[in-house]
């Protein structure tokens, strides 16, 4: 599991949208699908339900939410102290 794809998966949570996370992100629209793609196949799950253009969170999303943005900030805490040390 790589930090980039829960990095892609908040953020599509967080602005409600593949596109928009892809704007935000700098990626391609592909990208972002490739790496729900592989964090779905990671966990076995299907994390969005997607209805045409809306999507939205699956129970397992919603259950991952929390924890994907706990391990998003210990990452960002321990880049921190990584830097002070420099």
């Amino acid at each position: 599991m790589e930090i980039r794809h829960l990095q892609t998966f908040i953020t599509i949570v967080e602005l409600e949208g593949f596109t928009k996370a892809a704007e935000y992100l700098g990626y391609a629209q592909s990208t972002i699908t490739s790496h729900i793609q592989i964090l779905e196949n990671e966990l076995g799950e299907v994390l969005f339900d997607r209805l045409g253009k809306k999507i939205v969170l699956t129970n397992v999303g919603q259950k991952l939410v929390p924890y994907a943005k706990q391990m998003l900030h210990v990452y960002k805490e321990i880049k921190n102290i990584t830097s002070e040390e420099k």
